[in-house]
């Protein structure tokens, strides 16, 4: 059952970051592009132009990985409520849950945000990394508890587990 939990907020995640593959993608293509062509040319201004392309691509991608994580929380929240998949799409009560306490919820970002700091020195990487994930994992159960009152614990049946409300 844990196993499927996963696969289903996997595929949450998929669904969410499609349209920012797609632009991310498209921007690549055209910057390779541009390298390509500024390389067979020998023009150094078309190349530099490719180089610029590809650092405001990857400056558009740090940005959009740290807007997904602030929303993630939330959406985790939404679905361990009923274990379905059309809740993770419920976004007005996705902000609703984002708004019922921000400082408490900005708690929950705050590990992530202090994890981009170490995140390209691999050491440190290898061993921040899991325990930002334990720590952030702990903050949302106790703001699932505490703020939304999802502390009874009760198991959903297994009938209600999946696609059936999408």
């Amino acid at each position: 059952n844990s196993l499927w939990h996963g696969l289903v907020s996997l595929l949450v995640a998929i669904v969410y970051s499609l349209p920012a593959m797609g632009i991310m993608m498209r921007c690549l293509g055209g910057s390779i592009a541009v390298l390509a062509t500024g390389a067979k040319c020998n023009s150094g201004l078309a190349a530099a132009g490719g180089l610029a392309a590809l650092g405001m691509m990857g400056i558009a991608a740090f940005g959009f990985t740290v807007l997904c994580y602030m929303f993630s929380p939330a959406i985790a929240l939404q679905y361990c409520k009923a274990y379905q998949f059309g809740d993770c799409f419920k976004f007005g009560e996705i902000f609703a849950t984002m708004l019922r306490s921000p400082m408490d919820y900005l708690m929950l970002v705050l590990p992530f945000l202090l994890y981009l700091g170490v995140m390209f020195i691999p050491v440190a990487n290898l061993v921040i990394g899991p325990l930002v994930l334990l720590m952030t994992s702990h903050l949302i159960g106790q703001y699932g508890a505490q703020v939304m009152d999802m502390a009874n614990n009760t198991a959903v049946a297994n009938k209600d587990v999946g696609f059936s409300r999408f």
